[in-house]
């Protein structure tokens, strides 16, 4: 099974070779290779290539025509065509890992993030913050689009798209769990858009924007949700939901955040809170750059603010995350800002991030 080929399934599809696109016809060979892909490893009878590629009807020359579309699409691989797409007794099997699979890399990344969430600790919810986002950015499109017409890619069609539902709501539970609620604002508005009959994510941008102050916009939120839901399925907001209300209303303290168990609390004159928020998890390797990881090292000794300059995206956060990673002297404390849009926001984002709380003595 070769490694250097890679598929994209999760939105656009695509086959590469080592990183080359190899482009491949849409109709016949297109679903008969997204037909493999998806019972890859498993020999599959040509009788059951001509029922799902022509949909339950094939033509009288059916046979004749996956034949030949196997052996366009074995040319179109190259010479590692054969090796790929095999011939068996049982039928057309072709052998590829699930690694190479965007498909299957998404889903085992949205299984991560799920994993490390129910820990319920800041390390756990950093890393389903971190594998959740690694996740979405393998998404492109809409899934399986080439064969959306066919019975047999609806389910998976599903599948996928139930599962980005899932990264999305692991991944803002992670910033709530945080307390980067202005964050999480934001990405709650969009993904209501996007998915405006999911009640979790107005469930999260109810709670988001009663978290970052705005009380009145988390109420103004709740009522158009539940207009929303009356307007579209002539049913009220779920019982959580509508608890939601009254507990934003009442200013209930059970809304307010509540430190994970591994944070940290230190004491002195004022009592403060602070979040042992470090770096996220890195989900790709840095390579090449360990010279310019040792100058920013010994800069750090000798500089109290140290600050990556560059054209957009030369890696310089890849870069500070690393040092970030590495750095085992200092507390280190990873604040995100790329979503903050006006500078005035810099400093409550930073106070928020590390939640900083003076209580008079």
């Amino acid at each position: 099974m070769l490694r250097k080929w890679s598929s994209r399934s999760s939105g656009r599809w695509g086959v590469s070779h080592d990183g080359t696109a190899v482009s491949i016809r849409r109709g016949l060979p297109r679903g008969l290779l997204i037909f493999l892909l998806m019972h890859r490893r498993v020999p599959v009878a040509a009788e059951v290539l001509d029922d799902r590629l022509w949909s339950g009807a094939p033509p009288a020359d059916a046979a004749n025509a996956v034949q030949r579309v196997i052996s366009y699409v074995r040319r179109t691989l190259g010479q590692d065509g054969r090796e790929l797409l095999d011939t068996r007794p049982a039928g057309y099997v072709l052998l590829v890992e699930d690694e190479v699979i965007d498909a299957c890399r998404f889903e085992q990344l949205v299984q991560a993030a799920a994993e490390a969430s129910i820990h319920g600790t800041a390390d756990g919810a950093r890393r389903a913050a971190a594998e959740a986002e690694a996740a979405l950015k393998l998404w492109r499109d809409e899934p399986l689009s080439d064969v959306a017409q066919h019975e047999w890619a609806v389910a998976e069609i599903v599948r996928l798209t139930e599962l980005k539902t899932q990264a999305h709501n692991l991944g803002l539970a992670a910033l709530l769990s945080l307390n980067r609620a202005l964050e999480a604002v934001g990405q709650a508005r969009a993904l209501v858009t996007e998915f405006p009959l999911q009640e979790q994510f107005h469930s999260q941008l109810v709670l988001a924007l009663y978290r970052s102050g705005r009380q009145g916009e988390a109420l103004a939120a709740y009522s158009t949700t539940r207009r929303l839901l009356a307007e579209e399925l002539g049913l009220d907001p779920s019982p959580q939901l509508q608890l939601l209300e009254r507990q934003i209303l009442d200013q209930s303290p059970e809304l307010d955040w509540v430190p994970p168990p591994d944070w940290v609390t230190t004491g002195g004159n004022a009592d403060r809170i602070v979040a042992s928020t470090g770096p996220p998890a890195a989900v790709t390797s840095l390579v090449g750059r360990e010279k310019a990881l040792l100058q920013l090292s010994q800069a750090l000794d000798n500089t109290r603010s140290l600050t990556l300059t560059g054209t957009g995206g030369v890696g310089k956060s890849r870069l500070a995350l690393e040092l970030a990673q590495r750095e085992t002297q200092r507390q280190v404390w990873w604040v995100e800002l790329d979503v903050v849009n006006e500078a005035e926001l810099v400093p409550s984002t930073v106070a928020q991030t590390l939640r900083v709380v003076s209580r008079q003595l």
